[in-house]
């Protein structure tokens, strides 16, 4: 069963760490995960710190 992101989840104690936009814990929530979890949640990091690091591009750009 998917489950929508919760915008209220940060006061639900789940914050993402500096270099994150969408923690993982909330990620493997969202849907049951099929596969080794180890190297999903490894692709998942390295798509996070491309996604990051764009945003932050774009803000000091401007």
């Amino acid at each position: 069963m998917n489950k929508k992101f919760d915008e209220n989840e940060h006061q639900n104690g789940i914050n993402p760490n500096p270099g994150e936009l969408i923690p993982w814990e909330l990620k493997e929530k969202e849907e049951e995960i099929v596969g080794d979890k180890d190297i999903i949640k490894e692709q998942w990091y390295s798509i996070e710190k491309l996604a990051y690091r764009f945003v932050w591009a774009i803000v000091t750009d401007f």
